[in-house]
């Protein structure tokens, strides 16, 4: 069978990806807007986000302290 029928689902590049948080970044912000509750409904997933970029960062950022200092 034709090999280029088999993945249909086209990928998103980079600008659409983009595009697609920025928007989804509005309607939640339009959605939460002015409610005195909202805290208790974001700050999970923002304390996950955050816990996640520390982990990734901070490796990053220790490993090339030490290859600086290792062969620098």
């Amino acid at each position: 069978m034709g090999g280029k029928n088999k993945n249909k689902m086209k990928k998103f590049g980079l600008p659409l990806q983009i595009l697609t948080g920025l928007l989804s970044g509005i309607i939640v912000g339009a959605v939460f807007y002015k409610n005195p509750g909202v805290e208790t409904y974001l700050k999970p997933l923002g304390d996950i986000f955050l816990y996640l970029i520390k982990m990734v960062v901070v490796p990053i950022v220790i490993s090339s302290i030490f290859l600086v200092l290792l062969l620098g």
